[in-house]
């Protein structure tokens, strides 16, 4: 699970304007704690999870960004 979520988390903060998108979409600025452990940057994602998951399909068009399946969530 845990190299799932850092693989779809990896893939999403390499992709251009993803965080800008991302911040577009709930409203505040964003910053995703990659470097804290993976519970606080779990917490952090389940937050924003409606809005990371339309970011990621909305940027992942010609090279997807695989999300995490619902049960892992």
């Amino acid at each position: 699970l845990k190299k799932s979520f850092y693989n779809m988390i990896l893939n999403f903060v390499t992709r251009p304007n993803a965080m800008q998108l991302l911040q577009e979409a709930v409203g505040h600025s964003v910053s995703l704690p990659i470097a804290d452990s993976f519970l606080v940057l779990v917490d952090a994602i389940l937050e924003l999870k409606t809005a990371f998951l339309g970011v990621c399909a909305q940027i992942s068009s010609e090279n997807p960004i695989e999300p995490i399946t619902e049960s892992q969530w």
